[in-house]
Formats: C-alpha cells, structure tokens, sequence
C-alpha cells in the first residue's frame, strides 16, 4: 500500500467511498457533498500538495444509477505524483464547481456542462464552450443520436455534399 493512500485514508476518514491502488495513478472515489473539501486539502496540506488539475472529464454509464462518473486529475508537480479522484452523480445532481480552488478547472467545467450536461453549483460563468449556444442535446451521452443532429440553418448540397448556410 503506498503512503499516499494511507495519507488520505488517514485524513479523510468516512470522506472516501472507494481506493484504487492496483494501477498508477492511484485513485479514490468521494461523494459529491465532500468534493470541495477533500479538494481544499488535497492542494494545500502536507503531504499532499496537488498544486494543479490536469483535467475534469465525465464517464457516462447509461444503464447504471447513478449515470455519470466525474473525474478529476490532479498533480503535484513538488513531490512529482499524481492523483485521479472520481465522484459518481445522476443527471439532475450538480457537482459543485473547484474555480475557487483552483483557476485552471474553469474550462474543464465548462466542457464538462457542453459535453455531458452535468450541472457545475457554484461555477463564475457556465455556457457552452465547444457547442453553440441553440445546440440541443450533449454529444458524449450515450443517449445521444450516432449521426448527431444538424442545425435547422444547415443544409447539404445535394450535389456535391459541402455543408451551406441559409442566410
């Protein structure tokens, strides 16, 4: 078992559901209403330092209750490790947002708001960022049509296949 896992085990008692420590990075799993203070700790205490966060993403299981799996990434660039913190929520429960911990997460929010439809509590200025704003629909759900949706603007060319707009 390595120190780090017992660090947070330690710390965190009753805050962390689940461990993975077979594979590197190592991860842990904490219910949404202990994100943010698990978080807190994980950058600013010793031995932790996670001084930056590399990515938020989202899994979707369509069949599974609850659906979606937020994960985050976070390194420490001090003492040279990494760590993969996940936490499970359904479709209408926020996650609520790290901007205050870290600036970094705001982007990686917002992607996961466009992306997924997750709802970030707390967030400066969530919109979407890939998609634009009349797009309907989260194109990394499961649930979400295999060919996409075609805005109503955008036709075909019949003849040649390059997209037009009607203006």
């Amino acid at each position: 078992m390595s120190e780090l896992i017992d660090s947070i085990k330690a710390r965190f008692k009753g805050k962390i559901v689940s461990v993975q420590e077979d594979f590197r990075p190592r991860s842990i799993k904490v219910l949404p209403g202990d994100l943010v203070e698990v978080m807190t700790m994980l950058k600013g205490e010793e031995p932790f330092r996670f001084d930056q966060i590399l990515d938020i993403t989202g899994v979707d299981f369509l069949n599974r209750k609850p659906r979606f799996l937020v994960v985050y990434i976070l390194i420490s660039t001090e003492k040279n490790r990494r760590l993969i913190v996940e936490t499970d929520v359904d479709e209408s429960e926020p996650v609520p947002s790290l901007t205050g911990i870290w600036c970094g997460a705001d982007w990686f929010e917002r992607e996961l708001y466009d992306m997924f439809g997750i709802q970030v509590t707390g967030h400066p200025w969530l919109k979407r960022i890939l998609m634009w704003d009349g797009f309907e629909g989260h194109p990394l759900r499961k649930d979400f049509p295999v060919r996409g949706t075609t805005p109503r603007d955008q036709r075909y060319a019949p003849w040649d296949q390059r997209r037009t707009r009607e203006y």
